[in-house]
């Protein structure tokens, strides 16, 4: 959106600005989107089915939509991901035994023979696509959402008969009980913040620990400690969450990439691209870089009454012309700037001080606007995802990767070896299946990684599975 004022431009592009007149870049710092709220999401009841209300998935309940948003726009941030999701997948999940301490796969025999039930349930069930998009949400979120279906034989015959990925985007966890603690239900809706009662699914929940013995508690195969039983009746179908814990996270944890958002890093990574296109095609330069808090405009708004989106963008555009007009000329004449303060908590635990408006100046020359500031970001953006940057490209600058291929291969397989503790957590829904369709006891789950090797060992490649 450009508007012309005085005969200069001002140009509005998302959550950034320029304003021509004095050659400033405006962005605007995140807001903390990332709080679990206290507040509940109602959902409305199903039939005589009633809930306790949803736990809003970050402020405004579309956390996981905003993230996929802010991530999507910057090349480097999305392929780290991708780059994650690859070596966590490495070869897919695969079924087999244990020999000589090494892990083998079924042989065709196996799978047509002894071994057929099983390999019938990863055929029928499509365990590498699921395991893809387990991989996915566990990357994306650190949350991953599995649903087994059990069939309605008697409980010691009943068994599992499917299994699948539910996208973590379109999940939210019911409020926990307050007797319990426990949460019980899960919410599955593409039409979140507010879902009307015929848009989701509520299906019990089954926590990972003691996943096998708590699935024979609620068919009945197994009794509680005290002996009594907790059959669940006619209920067949479970979500197991899959997730790797953050501190203070009771319903959603925090992946650790999330700094790179909350620092503003990625905001100011997404902005880049926005100037140099302004630069290139209005021939400007930018001198001052202006940063205005997330809440500045909305307290405007409540102040004088605004309610209107063209009434809020007429008053942000003459904000921005107040700030060229006293900008203009500024380096002639001595002038005072009167900004507000909030007060927040700093990392000391203290009240501090934070302005609202805070402006910076550039000391730029004109040609090669950016460069350092991009490196700089794409730097901070690699450190963020823990991926190093020869394994998908190389930071923009003058300086590039020169490793040797025996220093990338050994990257690739510390990537690889990382991938423990993620890959435990997928694999326990399996080894739940295992116990409750009663396989048998030698049977083991491995995930396989694509090893390169060196030219003289024969061959480019192998395969390694990891348990």
């Amino acid at each position: 959106m450009k508007k012309e004022i005085n005969n200069n431009e001002i140009i509005i592009c998302g959550s950034a600005a320029y304003l021509s007149g004095v050659q400033a870049a405006v962005t605007f710092s995140e807001k903390n989107i990332f709080e679990e709220p206290l507040t509940v999401t109602k959902v409305p009841a199903k039939g005589t089915k009633e809930n306790r209300g949803a736990v809003p998935w970050g402020e405004d309940n579309v956390l996981p939509k905003n993230i996929i948003e802010v991530v999507g726009k910057n090349p480097i941030a999305s392929r780290c991901i991708e780059f994650k999701i690859e070596v966590s997948y490495g070869s897919g999940v695969k079924a087999g035994i244990i020999e000589n301490e090494t892990f083998r796969e079924f042989t065709a025999e196996e799978k047509a023979g002894k071994y057929s039930e099983i390999a019938t349930f990863f055929e029928d069930n499509d365990l590498d696509g699921m395991f893809s998009e387990l991989c996915t949400d566990m990357h994306w979120f650190n949350n991953g959402f599995v649903e087994f279906i059990l069939n309605q034989d008697t409980p010691e015959s009943r068994k599992i008969v499917e299994m699948s990925a539910k996208e973590a985007a379109f999940s939210r966890w019911e409020t926990s009980n307050p007797e319990t603690g426990n949460v019980e239900n899960h919410f599955y809706s593409s039409f979140w913040p507010t879902p009307k009662a015929e848009q989701y699914e509520m299906t019990p929940v089954i926590w990972q620990k003691n996943l096998g013995l708590e699935i024979e508690r609620r068919i009945g195969r197994s009794p509680l400690i005290d002996g009594t039983s907790k059959k669940d009746e006619n209920i067949f179908r479970y979500i197991v969450p899959v997730r790797l814990p953050s501190p203070s996270r009771k319903y959603y944890p925090e992946p650790y990439y999330y700094s790179i958002i909350q620092s503003g890093w990625l905001e100011f990574a997404n902005a880049i691209p926005t100037f140099k296109k302004a630069l290139m095609t209005n021939s400007i330069t930018i001198a001052y870089h202006i940063e205005i808090s997330q809440s500045y405009f909305p307290r405007i708004f409540r102040e004088e009454g605004i309610k209107t989106a063209a009434a809020m963008k007429a008053r942000q555009i003459k904000e921005f012309q107040d700030i060229e007009n006293f900008l203009t000329g500024a380096e002639k004449a001595g002038k005072t700037f009167i900004s507000y303060t909030k007060s927040v908590h700093g990392v000391s635990g203290k009240m501090e001080e934070v302005p609202e408006i805070t402006i910076k100046v550039i000391d730029k020359k004109l040609g090669g606007e950016f460069i350092e500031d991009s490196h700089e970001a794409s730097a901070m953006t690699f450190i963020a995802f823990g991926v190093h940057p020869s394994m998908i490209g190389i930071i923009p600058g003058k300086t590039s990767s020169n490793l040797s291929g025996t220093d990338k291969r050994e990257l690739l397989r510390i990537s690889q070896s990382l991938q423990a503790r993620v890959r435990s957590r997928m694999l326990k829904p399996l080894y739940a299946v295992k116990r409750i369709n009663k396989w048998p006891a030698e049977v083991e789950f491995s995930i396989s990684d694509i090893i390169l090797t060196t030219l003289d060992q024969g061959r480019e490649v192998q395969k390694v599975n990891s348990l």
